[in-house]
Formats: C-alpha cells, structure tokens, sequence
C-alpha cells in the first residue's frame, strides 16, 4: 500500500515537524518533539471526550487534569487508547526531555543517561550502532504514528440520556425509602428483644 493511501497518515505535518528538529540542537530537538508529542495526545484524548468545548478545553489548561504531557500520556493509556508499548516510549521520551529542560550546562543525546534511555525505545527501527538523537527522532515518528492513526478510528463518546425525575418518579423512591427504612427499623427491635429476652429469661 502506498502511502498516500494510507488516510490517518499527516504527511505534510509529520514532515515539516521532522524538518524543524533538523536544525535544533539536541535540546531543541527534545523540547520541540515532545511538545509536539504533547499536542497529538491532546489530538487524541479530544476525538474521545464528548463534545463539549468549553468542558474539555478546561481540562487542557495549564493547571487541568490534562495539562501535563505526563498527565496526557497516562490518561490516554488509562482510556484505552495507547498499546502500551507506546505509553513507555512517551514517557521515556518525557524524561529525556526532562533531563534535557531541567539541567542549564549544555548537554547532548550523546549523555550516558540519555543514550541509555534512547536506546530502549521500541518505536525506533534504526540499527543499535545508530546515533542516540537519530533514534529518539525515529521513535517520535513512530509514536506520532501510532497515536495519528488511533486518532482516525477513535469517535466522541456519547452523553448518557438524562433521568427524568417527574412527581411519579419521585413518590415512588419515596414510598421505597420509606418501605426499606421500615423493614430495617423492624429487624433492628427483633434483634434487641432477643438480645432482651436472653438477659432476663
């Protein structure tokens, strides 16, 4: 199948968002992929949420339960809508982009600690000799692709059709309350004239 067949693939976008890594540096490199990793899963958590704009949008903001790439990350998995294999990568893509944000003297994929987390990434197909920053930006492609095409299968989420409770509805919850309430209060006196009956025979 040739590409251009395949509908979920973004072709122009995922290019020109290879080509923009190109020429940062490698902390450039990690800021800028996750960030855009970050906005797909927002993408994607949105094709699930109903439709219900001002309710999502506030779960996106910055300090909303889905404002965090991390936050993204674990809810997208929780909703069932990333193979797990997937959810690890993000996240070590995640702490790559923490260790390189978190620290100011320069720093490059060529870090142990970097490289070592660049190396177990599942999504890269590249050879093992190949460069740290060459595959972490495979497996950022590789990610993106998974989660552009669970976008494209993924529909809103339905709200559940309201309960109606008119006067009828209301008397007869009441009328149970009340018969159950009765029922315990009953069982409740038989028990204290047992426990009366067997103190003083």
């Amino acid at each position: 199948m040739r590409t251009a067949e395949v509908p979920f693939l973004k072709i122009e976008e995922v290019f020109a968002f290879r080509s923009s890594l190109t020429g940062e540096t490698d902390r450039g490199c990690a800021l800028m992929a996750a960030a855009y990793l970050s906005d797909q899963l927002e993408k994607l958590l949105r094709s699930l949420f109903v439709v219900a704009q001002q309710t999502v949008d506030r779960l996106f903001e910055p300090l909303g339960p889905a404002g965090s790439f991390s936050a993204r990350i674990d809810l997208a998995y929780a909703c069932g809508l990333l193979p797990e294999s997937a959810y690890n990568d993000l996240h070590l893509m995640r702490k790559i982009r923490n260790d390189f944000g978190h620290v100011a003297e320069p720093l490059t994929f060529d870090e142990p600690a970097i490289a070592d987390r660049c190396h177990v990434l599942q999504h890269s197909v590249l050879e093992a000799k190949a460069r740290s920053r060459a595959k972490f930006t495979n497996a950022a492609l590789g990610v993106c692709a998974v989660i552009h095409a669970i976008t494209y299968t993924t529909r809103h989420r339905a709200v559940p059709q309201d309960f109606v409770w008119d006067e009828e509805k209301k008397s007869q919850v009441r009328d149970a309350a009340n018969k159950l309430a009765a029922k315990i209060l009953e069982r409740l006196r038989m028990s204290d004239d047992g426990r009366t009956d067997k103190t003083h025979p």
